[in-house]
């Protein structure tokens, strides 16, 4: 009965560390993304989801741990800075580029989040955490989508 126990702790523990992995790598695409971007609304918003990224990471690794998991070394710093002040404000296709970003960050995310929404070993405090997470990146990847279409909508009556 231990062992079953056990197994299913471990099976939980790795798929946490594949969601937290899917978040850190979200975070590098987010900023990747707000290098490129010149108006500062959309950019603040891809910096507002990289954040919330990383705050999601910090929040799983800190459950990994409570169960007993190790993690390698992380790097959980926001490079928003950097990302603000190197803008590459080239002309570029937004919505094409936001779209883009949202499928590579909010897909992949959100079936790792619902993998483990699905697992019956995870106890009901992870999971109302799980489903706040996936909520918060649902949420703001919305708020991205739109403010990408209105933003592309304004260029073209602006044209």
């Amino acid at each position: 009965m231990k062992a079953l126990k056990y197994q299913t702790v471990s099976v939980a523990i790795t798929t946490l560390h594949e969601l937290c992995a899917a978040l850190l790598e979200g975070k590098k695409k987010c900023e990747d993304l707000a290098r490129k971007i010149g108006n500062e609304q959309l950019r603040k918003t891809i910096i507002n989801l990289e954040q919330l990224n990383v705050q999601y990471a910090r929040e799983l690794h800190s459950q990994i741990r409570s169960l007993g998991g190790e993690f390698n070394d992380i790097d959980w710093d926001s490079h928003h800075d950097e990302t603000m002040n190197n803008a590459d404000t080239k002309t570029f296709n937004i919505q094409k580029e936001t779209l883009n970003i949202c499928s590579k960050v909010e897909y992949p995310i959100i079936k790792l989040y619902r993998k483990i929404l699905r697992q019956p070993v995870i106890n009901n405090s992870l999971k109302k955490i799980i489903q706040y997470q996936m909520n918060g990146i649902m949420c703001t990847t919305l708020q991205l989508k739109l403010l990408s279409k209105f933003l592309r909508s304004q260029e073209v009556s602006i044209s």
